[in-house]
């Protein structure tokens, strides 16, 4: 049979059943073994394998079969990822199901891994559309909303339109879908959330104890975004404090002096506020409320001023009160009030039910004040949270929904409450130092009280426009340096908290909601962004931190035991009188290029001094003052011509010469320096110190100065170092309870709601008594109707299924609703890893005995476009349940590899490019282990793959030459030699390419396999039949991990015991004196035939005819190179091989001269 005869594809089915017959792939517990757990992150099924989705299978099977084969208990599962939006899609374009579309995609994907042979253990797949899998998505999502780590909340969403859902963070890249690049919206949405944020410094923490790529590690970091800085309380007015008068109406059974109230009226007087009447009610423990309001009225004469606070009880008067007052009150504010006698703790108050008669008058309470806003506590143990809601939708009033500091807001003091009055507004910034300097405050236009603000002002209509454009814009366009910085005036003041100026507030597009508490303190001095915006808005730019440079190295680097001399200088840049030039200094004393620089004497003006200087040291005396160059740079340094330690503080002037008129300068000042003139493109460059260099770019460009400094202008603060600030600003602001230090991160909550059928429901149900309800534990899973009950293409589809949505409260037995979000589908992929653990149990989502045996998985494999998405996910589903008890570890994988792309003429093979390779006709044309052998070989994993026939074509080539080679008949008898050189070679081979196994760098092993089976083909007529025998047997070790199939056929011919894939792996053998001999031999004759090549083919291209060769070796060399005539013969027909110590030797041109060790002469006939 000759190469191209070989049925490779009947020798894959052939083993390919073998293997699945025995069932070696199938793992299972075994204490004593060392285990070792191998995933390649599972598949969307969308139908039919291309060639870009095989190499990530045949990079994790390799190191599968590797490590089966070194003797480890070796866990390689495969499943399916089958939730998504595109089974969604099709359901709505071709009619059909969204389960029946995924499991005929599922039953293509398995065909092609199964003729592929990848080493799965089957028994353990799973597909996350099944409710078997589903259900513990559920039960985990339940457990976590135990824990507080899973919440609802009102929220500023990404929203995809042609996807109809909303997106995480995670899922927006540059503006656009991540799955379908629309455009993204933003929206205001109840959605349900992961409170990931608890675990960002444990994420960010112990990405250090993993073996991942460098890269992710750094986008995983930068994603988390730890910030550490302090949290600044700023106040903004609710109201015009000064012109209200403030009225308080107590609760059931309490005093004007219980609870907050003689807390809030102290605050509400900090602000120049006034409480014009807080009375004790009447019979307040036998209330009548129609009696306490007569008294109110005869006791206060309600006015356009008046602020009403009610709290609890105290509301219903309020709400009785109202409809009688004959004006209008600016403001009612009601603190968890009661519409019904029914209440959470259960107890009977009759004096309460009997305080009045219950019916209120919504109408003339809503004619009778300007504004109303009610408060609930959702931690309410006395009032539902139901009944102040319901007061608010009556009232069309404003509704917040809090967490008092006491249950029912009975606490001494509650910022709550005072929020309403005046906004405390937390701003978290990195530099504290430069708080002095805040010029302004500006807010996210999406910030709930800017709309209060603005409402009813001349600032609403224009903010409503405002806020439309920035709702254009995606988060990313926002927050790029770049971006235009946009805002506006909103007519209200922020007072700064150390120095109680005010401070104008603005909304900026540049500013988010969901960072810090969306607002940020403005410095344009101090940053760039604020600095731009000032100068739009020609707001004032004040200067508080002046910038600091200390020498710490080169000729000028401070000395420590000097003292300082600290002089103030200034730091000439000068222009040229004609051309764009400028005046530079090389010191030639030191290594110093830079400008004009001099010491101001006392009481001089330093504009004075820089015209002194300038004449004084270049001899130019008529220059004219063009500007001041921003604030002055502190800088500590060695003055190498003076002997001192310099502490300078240089105030940087801008000149131009008026003409190049001079003096004579003193010898002395020419000894120090010469003056060049250099264009402005070259200036920056000359440049070697840092505080020139800062002066220089601010001739040109006004900006603010970031970095740290000397602090000017900051009170009791001035004079301190930026870092020295930080601390003593903060511990000020914590002193006077108007600050803290705080840790803040980029990372926002992982949101999983998402308005699509395809996916896991949502274990809630919503009742209208008994509000957010969980799904019991008995009655999961909560499975998706039918999809031929749902409409498609109409928001939100589960909303349609009619008989589905309908429930009864698992609490009051009344008809309620069940949530129709279903959840994003990377929950589905944060803990499938460990469902593989033990698949079959039934009443577990994972056997903890089991778990605790395989995991962490010891290699993982995917794509690093899911350095963000999946793998942060992932590490915090293993914390969280972790936390749960169900763990007791903390990180899933143990170490990442991410592997390149597979691309087509140039781009990333895709259905849309239409350039994708069909899995299907490279089997039919090559077999399993030609694809297996290219994906592998034809570049490092990490990198990305240019897929080319002529490629495959290669692999198929080598492998048909490869059977010829090992099935050929050998002599008994070869070279001896030849064998030892080859055994050896063998042996290197083992080693190189157990090495590069281990370190994935599978290309390189099988360079190295190649390599050595084109030097077995150039000796195999000189090789003995045992030799090759040998080398076949590991040749079929070797390469069983990569042609699996073709390795068995090799092991079983040569009689190999079992099956290669449960072989053991061979280990290298020293060697011995023999083979390195045989070594040394063959690199000698290796090195005859490159030289006899080489003049061969300069003779030949000369035209000239060779007849035969002669070869002077040493009389060492001629010893091992006697035998190996024929070798050479291949080269040339006739070849002789001469001692140079043989007097009879051919030799014509005296060639055997110049033949030395190691290296034989040649003459060519």
């Amino acid at each position: 049979m000759t190469a191209e005869d070989i049925d490779f594809k009947a020798i894959e089915k052939r083993w390919r059943e073998e293997w699945q017959k025995a069932g070696i792939f199938k793992a299972k517990v075994e204490k004593g073994k060392r285990k070792f757990y191998c995933l390649e992150m599972f598949p969307y099924p969308s139908g039919k394998l291309h060639m870009g989705h095989v190499r990530n299978y045949c990079l994790g099977d390799c190191i599968a079969r590797y490590k089966r084969m070194q003797g480890f208990n070796v866990l390689h599962p495969m499943g399916f990822d089958s939730f998504g939006l595109p089974a969604e899609n099709a359901a709505v374009k071709q009619g059909t199901s969204p389960d029946k579309w995924t499991e005929k995609n599922v039953g293509e994907m398995k065909e092609h891994l199964h003729a592929l042979s990848f080493s799965y253990d089957w028994q353990r797949e799973i597909s996350t559309h099944n409710s078997e899998y589903y259900k513990w998505n559920q039960l985990f999502f339940l457990k976590l909303f135990e824990k507080g780590l899973a919440y609802r909340k009102e929220a500023p969403v990404n929203y995809c339109p042609s996807c109809e859902t909303v997106l995480a963070n995670e899922q927006v890249i540059d503006g656009c879908c991540w799955r379908c690049k629309s455009e993204v919206q933003e929206k205001m949405l109840e959605q349900w959330f992961f409170k990931i944020t608890d675990y960002a410094d444990e994420l960010l923490s112990d990405i250090e104890k993993l073996e991942w790529p460098e890269k992710v590690k750094v986008m995983q970091k930068n994603w988390i975004g730890k910030s550490e800085g302090t949290e600044v309380q700023f106040k903004v007015e609710n109201l015009d404090i000064k012109n209200s008068e403030f009225i308080f109406l107590h609760a059931f059974q309490d005093t004007s002096e219980s609870v907050f109230w003689p807390w809030l009226k102290k605050e509400i007087e900090k602000q120049g506020g006034k409480v014009v009447f807080a009375p004790n009610l009447p019979n307040p423990n036998e209330p009548n409320i129609e009696e306490q309001a007569e008294f109110v009225l005869k006791k206060y004469k309600f006015n356009s001023k008046s602020v009403i606070i009610t709290h609890s009880l105290g509301g219903v008067l309020a709400m009785k009160l109202l409809p009688k007052l004959g004006t209008k009150i600016k403001k009612l504010i009601m603190v968890a009030p009661p519409l019904r006698t029914e209440f959470l703790d259960g107890k009977k108050r009759p004096a309460v039910e009997k305080a009045c008669d219950w019916n209120f008058d919504f109408n003339r309470i809503k004619e009778k004040s300007e504004s109303i806003t009610v408060i609930a506590d959702e931690k309410d143990h006395i009032v539902p949270v139901s009944h102040p809601k319901e007061i608010a939708e009556r009232l069309s009033a404003e509704f917040v929904l809090t967490t008092g500091n006491k249950s029912h807001f009975n606490s001494e003091e509650e910022p709550h409450v005072l929020n309403e009055i005046v906004a405390t507004i937390p701003i978290f910034t990195t530099r504290i130092d430069t708080l002095f300097g805040v010029t302004f405050v500006v807010f996210a236009p999406e910030h709930p009280l800017v709309d209060k603000w603005v409402k009813g002002t001349k600032y609403e209509a224009p903010f409503k426009k405002f806020l439309q454009e920035v709702k254009k814009e995606t988060r990313m366009q926002r927050l790029a340096a770049e971006g235009e910085k946009k805002g506006m005036f909103i007519g209200r003041h922020a007072m700064n908290p150390l120095t109680g100026e005010e401070v104008p507030v603005y909304v900026g597009n540049f500013v988010v909601q969901d960072y810090g508490a969306g607002a940020v303190m403005a410095v344009p001095a101090h940053d760039q962004r604020d600095f731009e915006f000032a100068r739009e808005h020609k707001l004032p730019v004040k200067e508080v931190v002046q910038p600091f440079i200390i020498k710490t190295d080169g000729e000028d680097a401070i000395r420590e035991n000097l003292p300082f001399k600290k002089r103030d200088s200034v730091v000439c840049v000068v222009k040229h009188w004609a051309e764009d030039k400028y005046l530079c200094l090389d010191w030639k004393q030191t290594f110093w290029h830079g400008f004009v620089i001099g010491g101001v004497e006392e009481g001089e003006d330093p504009i004075e001094t820089g015209k002194r200087e300038i004449t004084e040291e270049t001899g130019y005396k008529n220059v004219r003052f063009v500007k001041k160059l921003g604030p002055r740079i502190h800088s500590q340094f060695y003055h190498v011509v003076k002997k001192q330690n310099r502490w300078a503080q240089f105030q940087g002037l801008y000149f131009e010469l008026v003409d190049g008129k001079q003096v004579e300068i003193s010898e002395e000042e020419k000894k120090i320096h010469g003056v060049l003139w250099l264009d402005k493109s070259k200036v920056e460059p000359f440049l070697n110190v840092d505080d020139m260099r800062i002066l220089w770019r601010r001739v040109f460009a006004e900006s603010a100065y970031g970095g740290e400094g000397i602090l000017v202008n900051s009170g009791k603060f001035s004079g301190m170092h930026s870092k020295e600030a930080r601390e003593k600003i903060t511990q000020e602001l914590a002193r006077k309870k108007l600050g803290k230090k705080s840790v803040q991160y980029k990372i926002r909550d992982w949101l999983i709601s998402r308005q699509r059928y395809w996916g896991t429901p949502i274990p809630i149900i919503y009742c209208k008594d008994c509000g957010i309800i969980p799904v019991p534990v008995s009655e999961l899973p909560v499975k998706l109707p039918a999809s031929d009950k749902v409409k498609f293409g109409e928001g939100n589809p589960l909303s349609s299924a009619k008989s589905w949505v309908p429930v009864v409260c698992p609490k009051c037995k009344k008809l309620a609703r069940r949530e129709t979000d279903t959840m994003d589908t990377f929950v589905d992929s944060s803990w499938y890893y460990l469902r593989y653990c033990s698949v079959q149990d039934k009443m577990r989502p994972f056997a903890k005995e089991e778990a605790e045996y395989w995991m962490p998985v010891n290699l993982y494999i995917g794509g690093v476009e899911h350095a963000i998405l999946h793998l942060i996910y992932a590490r915090f589903f293993t914390k969280a349940l972790a936390d749960l008890g169900y763990l007791k570890f903390r990180e899933p994988f143990s170490r990442l590899f991410t592997q390149g792309m597979v691309l087509k003429d140039g781009e990333i093979m895709s259905k849309s490019k239409g350039n994708i390779v069909s899995c299907d006709d490279m089997l039919a044309k090559y077999g399993a282990d030609t694809i297996r052998l290219f994906e592998l070989s034809a570049a490092l994993p990490e990198s990305d793959l240019e897929f080319r026939e002529q490629g495959i074509n290669g692999s198929y080539r080598f492998l048909q030459k490869l059977y010829g080679l090992l099935s050929a008949d050998y002599p008994k008898k070869g070279n001896d030699v030849v064998d030892e050189y080859l055994i050896a070679e063998k042996e290197k081979l083992i080693s190189a390419v157990s090495e590069k196994i281990e370190t994935l760098r599978f290309n390189i092993a099988l360079s190295q396999i190649f390599t050595f089976i084109e030097k077995v083909g150039r000796y195999k007529n000189f090789a003995s039949a045992g030799t090759m025998k040998e080398i076949a047997h590991d040749i079929a070790l070797l390469l069983a991990p990569f042609t699996p199939h073709l390795a068995e056929e090799f092991w079983n011919k040569y009689g190999g015991k079992g099956f290669a894939a449960l072989a053991e792996w061979p280990n290298a053998k020293k060697l011995n004196s023999g083979q390195e001999r045989a070594l040394k031999a063959m690199q000698l004759v290796e090195s005859i035939e490159r030289d006899l090549d080489s003049l061969l083919s300069i003779v030949r291209k000369k035209g000239k005819v060779v007849s035969g060769a002669s070869i002077y070796a040493v009389p060492e060399d001629h010893k091992t190179l006697n035998g190996f005539v024929e070798i050479f013969e291949r080269h040339i027909s006739k070849v002789r091989i001469f001692s140079t110590q043989d007097k009879k030797k051919h030799d014509p041109l005296n060639k055997a001269e110049k033949a030395v060790q190691g290296k034989p002469a040649l003459y060519l006939e």
